[in-house]
């Protein structure tokens, strides 16, 4: 399965959020974010997974996070991890980073540091799989998962023209639900998208369902 942007060398109008969201039996939700990533020629999906029913049913953590690969190519990587009783704990947070100076002085050459030699993106990527390990005992502590991709354009209409997809998979149920809007400056054009091959021209490049799991 791959993602495409249809990015242009020299210019884009539109980008893509992906939102990975893995829920516990204690309903403690680790949410990774993270942007398609231009210089990689616009793809999500180098011999990782990103079928919420085939990670939901990884035989292991190991396995689980070994189809996670995929998601360490974004870029602009976050993630967040709200427990039982609902805080948020972004990792940015001085104190949550592993790692991080608490010295205000030392956090620039931390930082520094971090970025010639992993790259922010691939330590927080690391630092989300670090908090699945902390976070989940074992496969069978996995609640639901959920995919979702959010595509949107900048141009200099005021009026709303985005993408968005979401499918989430219940272990519990065995349900597996698939949500879809698209609208292009105000109006919805889901019915077209999905079943004309509409795509919305956004002057560089193009908005589209970009999953399409079934």
């Amino acid at each position: 399965m791959k993602i495409r942007t249809d990015f242009v060398t020299n210019s884009s109008s539109s980008s893509y959020l992906i939102t990975l969201t893995i829920k516990t039996d204690e309903d403690t939700s680790l949410e990774f974010t993270g942007c398609i990533d231009e210089s990689s020629g616009g793809y999500l999906s180098f011999g990782g997974e990103i079928d919420p029913r085939k990670l939901a049913n990884a035989s292991s953590l190991d396995e689980l996070k070994k189809f996670l690969s995929t998601f360490g190519t974004l870029s602009d990587i976050d993630y967040r991890i709200k427990n039982e009783v609902g805080e948020l704990v972004d990792w940015w947070t001085p104190g949550n980073i592993p790692g991080c100076p608490e010295n205000d002085d030392e956090y620039d050459d931390w930082l520094m540091e971090i970025e010639e030699t992993e790259g922010i993106d691939g330590y927080a990527y690391q630092g989300y799989l670090s908090s699945i390990d902390e976070k989940i005992q074992s496969m069978n502590n996995v609640k639901n998962i959920s995919i979702k991709c959010e595509g949107e354009s900048f141009n200099s209409s005021k009026l709303p023209t985005k993408v968005i997809e979401k499918y989430t998979f219940d272990k519990v149920t065995g349900d597996f639900t698939q949500e879809y809007n698209a609208v292009e400056e105000g109006k919805d054009v889901t019915d077209m998208m999905l079943n004309h091959y509409y795509r919305i021209d956004c002057g560089d490049d193009v908005l589209e369902f970009q999953l399409k799991l079934k």
